[in-house]
């Protein structure tokens, strides 16, 4: 059996088709294990007979940060014997980013209140507000991923009471982590009303 692709193979994240010719002597089969617990391959042919055939899987785009393993097996097979081959698939990890959910410009009330948001990032990402007085509060893990998806985190944003006859305004930064430094995806600005 002789399969013209090489070993390993590395796709981008945006990941696609994968085609390749096989050249056995005998019937195949073909399947796609995980390498490091990502089922990201689709095999579209799964077998073929003996001669020469086509080969074909699809990797799914890579919405995380993190590279994916994983392989396809091809294995001939006849009354003398088997044999497999491998073919390591490795897919590069997407480009980190954070995006803030929800925001319609929010303007809080004197007497001061809460805004909620969220934020969908696919790595550790962060909404920070370098004023003093103003609270915020992120449930769930901010950033990462669950399952093969980014993470869409809760935020709550507390604001106190605006003690000043004018009105006022917080500045915040939509940040996320990447080694060795901070990003900063966007600001924003969070205006209270004024006082009594």
């Amino acid at each position: 059996m002789k399969i013209d692709l090489a070993s390993p193979l590395n796709v981008s994240a945006e990941g696609g088709k994968v085609s390749a010719q096989i050249e056995s002597n005998c019937p195949w089969q073909a399947q796609a294990f995980p390498g490091n617990g990502f089922y990201f391959i689709t095999m579209v042919t799964t077998k073929g007979e003996s001669g020469t055939s086509t080969l074909d899987f699809v990797v799914k785009p890579n919405l995380l940060t993190i590279q994916k393993i994983g392989s396809v097996q091809v294995t001939a097979s006849n009354e003398i014997g088997q044999r497999t081959f491998e073919i390591v698939v490795t897919q590069s990890g997407a480009e980190p980013f954070a995006e803030l959910l929800d925001w319609q410009d929010p303007l809080v009330p004197s007497e001061g209140g809460t805004v909620s948001l969220r934020i969908l990032s696919n790595t550790a990402a962060y909404l920070n507000c370098r004023d003093q007085g103003i609270r915020i509060t992120i449930e769930d893990a901010p950033g990462g991923f669950s399952g093969e998806q980014p993470v869409t985190s809760k935020v709550t944003i507390t604001v106190p009471a605006n003690p000043k006859p004018e009105a006022r305004s917080f500045n915040l930064e939509l940040v996320y982590f990447t080694k060795p430094k901070m990003v900063t995806m966007g600001t924003f600005v969070l205006r209270q009303a004024a006082g009594a």
